[in-house]
């Protein structure tokens, strides 16, 4: 069985990071509720791809396109997983679970091809044995059972690891070092303001003052710290006995530019889940147009390869239960995402089907409309007609072989023709 390896401790958690499958005890969940940049990524891509649909197409022969499958087993399945959790939820705690475990499962219930319900596991929860071409079997363990499953009843999502093909590593395990930075600036941030309003300092004493016995020393800093210490307390000015002098010690909250270092933090997260920086709050090279060009790029190169992983596992693990995989396929709907508003739409696809580059149900099919009869002609730029209604049209030069001599004897009898002031008179 796969084990756990071991990490650092995360702020007194003891954190077992885990790049390998089994039990997956490492404390990845902690860091996900106390690292505010990893929440804000996890949350981003479980989101953004929680809300595509997951849908069943199936192709068709006779249009050379594709049909959408609304009532056929799998449709059914992934529109209703099980009685407690709707797709969206489903598809987002996946994504979920594999941007910080690096793995996510879902346990088949059912006899293949009449599942009832898909369930999410948790993937702390579960564990495999591994063997020479796939795991021998999987071992779900809850809170009042432990349940020994078949590999055909599990779908194993994961990431890349490089020491296993069973195994996965998760982006938190190469944030481990960033994270840990993170952290330790936080505490010490937290330190700063429950200490005081200014970074510590010393208070100098004359010498001539003579020796200070350990009580009175003592003394004076609780007094000290009871009046000017704590944010409640901070700008009061300070009144010291005479001699005395305050000297600094350490940098300003200013001079330890905790923004910027928290900024680039967020950044280096952003950098390993692939998120283009403006999606993260991240605004300052932002413009119109290149905000517009990354909201393409989030869904084209961010989101994409997420979205193809699990389309393959589902087309692979459950697809073949119910349909023919040569036939049906399933597709995330990113289409919606990426066509633009409704204008642009209209504007785009009045170019195609009037270029004549696309017939109108090639248009239709692209927004997901259904086929018009009469809707596979191409239409002319020019009067928006179909071309067989061009070749039927009389006046239509190209249809008619006699018309370009008709057209040049009415030209030249315009041109003989005369006022008749101008005719010459009769002798």
């Amino acid at each position: 069985m796969h084990t756990a390896r071991a990490g650092p401790s995360w702020g007194g958690v003891d954190s077992a990071l885990v790049s390998g499958v089994g039990g997956l005890r490492g404390d990845y969940g902690q860091l996900y509720r106390t690292q505010p940049n990893v929440r804000v990524c996890v949350d981003f891509l479980s989101r953004n791809i929680g809300q595509l649909a997951l849908q069943v197409f199936e192709r068709n022969d006779q249009t050379n396109g594709r049909d959408r499958n609304r009532d056929g087993g799998l449709a059914q399945l992934l529109a209703h997983p099980n009685p407690q959790c709707t797709p969206s939820r489903l598809i987002a705690g996946t994504v979920a679970d594999l941007s910080i475990f690096g793995h996510a499962f879902w346990v088949k219930v059912g006899r293949p091809g009449a599942r009832k319900a898909l369930w999410r596991v948790p993937p702390p929860t579960i564990s495999l044995e591994p063997s020479t071409f796939g795991p021998d079997h999987y071992t779900w363990t809850t809170d009042t059972a432990t349940y020994d499953l078949r590999p055909q009843d599990v779908l194993h999502f994961r990431f890349y690891d490089p020491e296993s093909e069973w195994a996965s590593c998760s982006p938190l395990e190469t944030l481990r070092r960033t994270l840990a930075e993170e952290r330790a600036a936080s505490d010490h941030r937290l330190a700063l303001w429950r200490n005081g309003a200014r970074i510590a300092g010393v208070i100098e004493r004359p010498k001539e003052s003579g020796q200070w016995s350990d009580p009175a020393r003592e003394k004076f800093r609780q007094q000290w710290e009871e009046k000017y210490t704590g944010p409640a307390r901070a700008g009061r000015v300070a009144i010291l006995e005479d001699g005395m002098t305050w000297k600094q010690a350490a940098y300003s909250m200013a001079d330890t530019e905790a923004n910027k270092t928290r900024q680039l933090n967020i950044e280096e997260v952003a950098r390993v889940y692939q998120i283009p920086l403006t999606n993260v709050g991240i605004l300052e090279h932002a413009t119109f147009s290149n905000v517009r060009e990354q909201h393409k790029q989030l869904y084209q190169d961010c989101l994409a390869p997420i979205t193809v992983q699990l389309e393959d596992e589902v087309n692979l693990g459950l697809l073949p239960e119910y349909h023919d995989p040569d036939r049906v396929y399933t597709e995330f709907n990113i289409s919606e995402k990426l066509k633009g508003s409704f204008e642009e739409q209209a504007r785009a696809i009045q170019v195609l089907v009037g270029g004549p580059v696309m017939t109108r149900n090639e248009g239709r099919s692209r927004l997901n409309l259904p086929h018009l009869d009469g809707g596979d002609e191409l239409l002319m730029p020019m009067n928006t007609t179909t071309a067989s209604a061009a070749d039927q049209n009389p006046g239509d030069p190209a249809s008619d072989p006699g018309a370009t001599e008709k057209i040049a004897a009415r030209v030249a009898e315009i041109l003989s023709w005369r006022p008749q002031w101008l005719l010459p008179k009769a002798s």
